[in-house]
């Protein structure tokens, strides 16, 4: 897939704002400052069994983003 398809999946799923990472589906929060820990969902989530890394994921699309962008090919 490419990686401007991920981000639109991406933000479908979340939400980013003031430093902080929502999911669209429970409003669950993660700020900045804690992306090195698994995100959180609220009790019933039907995301909650997911790998749960918003941060990250969203650091690799932005990587095979600028990756593309200076690509020669």
């Amino acid at each position: 897939m490419a990686a401007s398809d991920d981000l639109i999946d991406w933000n479908i799923r979340w939400r980013i704002a003031d430093h902080e990472v929502t999911c669209r589906s429970c409003n669950a929060r993660q700020s900045e400052a804690d992306r090195e820990l698994m995100f959180d969902h609220a009790e019933g989530c039907r995301h909650s069994g997911e790998t749960r890394t918003p941060w990250t994921d969203l650091d690799g699309i932005c990587e095979r983003l600028d990756e593309g962008s200076f690509s020669t090919k």
